[in-house]
């Protein structure tokens, strides 16, 4: 089953990636838009419907859902040709665009936005796209690359004549990385954006995936494990905790978590989590191991405290690196239980 067939994204329209461009005679080098992105999977629209082979290569990965939009309606037929012929048509598909000033997205869902011959305005760009995600501005248009220097986006960044822009993370929106919201075991929000819901914004799968979530950086991790977009709720990746097995099988069933030992915690850069026994990061865009923590077994729980992961055996309170895996220190404890900390303090009950 393709990853994004049970998903429903209630939007305005039903166009999923868009394109807006004006057709051209010259021949453009293919950019990977979502590789300049550092994008592994989600929610891609490219305005601009002159070039589809970008388009065709990300819809034959199963990770992206890409919608290319125009204002020409020619260009959109030769685009939608173009994409039955060297893509996943339904995956990446042309529509044309009524509104060249109005996207046919809600608000926060957008994972990127690739402007390739034409724009919209940025406070349109900003509305659309989710915390984090990004504006790609290719070289051929280069009038755009003027409008982004604002408050909303982190600076920018060139990479061989294409500009990045990200959309900052709001102050406000929270992140609910542990069981009980943070390392420090209070669990209590401090998102200030939460109000009453005034509608459903996407629907996907059962609600046993609700078991065990985690959210940071964008992404939400249900059981043990499956991630989705946070977003707009595109499935990004998969892998059965319990098995050292392959990163997104193509059979796959969302195991239940175990009622002992550690859940997984999230982090913007990585998720920590026990795979068959044994404590490791795991990249949270793409579901790649990173590194395994020592030679700890069977945690009882796992902590990130901003800075290093706590864990804790039936033995030993320990602490490791984040990047390497490296262990920093070890103090002995009988049966520690209960543990938080602050990144300064780790503080439990033990015996």
């Amino acid at each position: 089953m393709d990853r994004f067939s049970e998903l429903r994204l209630l939007l305005p329209m039903t166009s999923l990636l868009l394109v807006i461009s004006v057709p051209t005679q010259a021949a453009e080098t293919q950019v990977d838009p979502a590789e300049l992105a550092g994008l592994h999977g989600g929610l891609i629209v490219q305005l601009g419907a002159d070039e589809t082979a970008s388009a065709a290569m990300l819809s034959r990965t199963g990770r992206y859902l890409i919608h290319v939009l125009d204002t020409n309606s020619e260009a959109v037929a030769a685009a939608q040709t173009q994409l039955r012929r060297d893509g996943h048509y339904g995956l990446a598909w042309a529509e044309t665009m009524t509104d060249p000033a109005r996207l046919p997205y809600a608000e926060n869902v957008v994972n990127l936005v690739v402007l390739r011959r034409l724009s919209v305005p940025v406070a349109e760009l900003l509305r659309v796209l989710a915390p984090g995600g990004s504006v790609v501005v290719l070289d051929s248009n280069a009038d755009a690359k003027l409008k982004f220097n604002v408050s909303e986006f982190e600076a920018l960044q060139e990479v061989n004549s294409n500009i990045i822009a990200r959309k900052r993370w709001p102050d406000a929106m929270d992140m609910w990385s542990h069981p009980r919201h943070g390392a420090d075991g209070n669990a209590v929000s401090l998102d200030t954006m939460v109000g009453p819901p005034e509608r459903v914004r996407w629907i996907a799968a059962a609600t046993s995936e609700v078991e065990g979530m985690v959210t940071a950086g964008g992404r939400n991790f249900y059981g043990g494990v499956l991630a989705r977009d946070s977003f707009n709720g595109l499935r990004l990746w998969h892998r059965n905790l319990a098995k050292n097995g392959e990163n997104n099988p193509s059979e796959f069933n969302l195991p239940r978590l175990s009622r002992e030992g550690s859940r997984p915690i999230a982090a913007n850069k990585y998720l920590f989590a026990v795979l068959q026994n044994r404590p490791v990061a795991i990249d949270a865009a793409s579901g790649e191991v990173v590194c395994e923590f020592g030679d700890l077994r069977n945690p009882q729980s796992i902590l990130y405290d901003g800075t290093r992961v706590i864990a804790t055996d039936e033995n030993s309170v320990r602490a490791f690196d984040v990047e390497s895996g490296m262990e920093i220190w070890k103090t002995e404890a009988a049966e520690p239980r209960n543990v938080i900390a602050d990144g300064t303090i780790v503080a439990l009950i033990q015996g």
